[in-house]
């Protein structure tokens, strides 16, 4: 992964906001091919957006702005990052919520509506929509070409939005992966007793039908929930501290000749 130094990198990404490029190009193709997205620390950034293929390998910085980036999420067809942009990690009052489009590589901000506190989490509701947690309540917009129309959910609605948050694996769904009490990766099935997959994994994420993946330090661990041994992804020159590992698993289908999102 070549490292460009950031204040260079900030004025050619000033500049090139009228011609963004496409910031997968040439390595994967956005919707078709398998990959991760995940924030991370470098020695030139406080957070940036990266992303590497299904089986590990080369780690590619998709971002290259001044303030930090955190808490990506991949949109359900694998086209559209959203994600946070903020001061530093203690500015979450000052946080902007934006979209980058994989395939030309144009990011937009969608304004957050008066209100909202400290939104601290993302999730997708299709691809038109996005969820956002904050300060104990749940809100939803959607998101461009479509003006954001924001509304804090509640009762039943709120519910139904609140499962987006969670990770469930298996088709259909056997069971959830939170956070254990004392530490660690849980898998919380039927019974209700939490199984401790991992006792030092982190940012867990689903990774296929039946599987899941998380950070060990600066490592990704992909294993099956359930009695199974773990693989460990080979990353080449990973950044450190990863965190919100989101994943989109391909599809067999080639993207038919459309219009682009925005």
């Amino acid at each position: 992964m070549t490292r460009v130094p950031r204040m260079v990198a900030a004025l050619l990404g000033a500049a090139a906001l009228a011609c963004a490029l496409p910031p997968l190009r040439n390595r994967m193709e956005p919707g078709i091919d398998g990959y991760a997205v995940f924030a991370a620390r470098s020695p030139e950034s406080p957070g940036d957006l990266y992303a590497t293929g299904a089986g590990g390998g080369a780690v590619i910085q998709l971002t290259f702005s001044l303030p930090m980036e955190s808490g990506p999420v991949l949109s359900p067809d694998g086209l559209v990052i959203a994600f946070f942009r903020q001061r530093d990690a203690a500015d979450s009052l000052g946080r902007q919520l934006r979209l980058l489009n994989l395939l030309n590589g144009r990011e937009r901000e969608v304004p957050l509506p008066k209100g909202m506190q400290a939104p601290s989490r993302l999730a997708w509701e299709g691809t038109r929509a996005l969820l956002v947690r904050a300060e104990g309540f749940t809100w939803r917009a959607s998101v461009p070409p479509e003006a954001p129309s924001w509304t804090r959910l509640d009762g039943s609605e709120r519910v139904r939005a609140d499962s987006a948050f969670l990770l469930a694996v298996g088709t259909p769904s056997f069971a959830r992966v939170e956070p254990c009490a004392g530490g660690g990766i849980c898998a919380v099935g039927v019974s209700g007793a939490p199984q401790v997959l991992h006792p030092t994994g982190h940012d867990p994420a689903r990774w296929g039908r039946d599987s899941i993946a998380f950070f060990v330090d600066d490592r990704i661990v992909v294993r099956a929930v359930g009695p199974s041994r773990p693989r460990e992804l080979k990353l080449d020159r990973a950044p450190r501290e990863p965190t919100s590992l989101s994943f989109f698993p391909g599809t067999l289908r080639r993207r038919p000749n459309a219009l682009e999102p925005d």
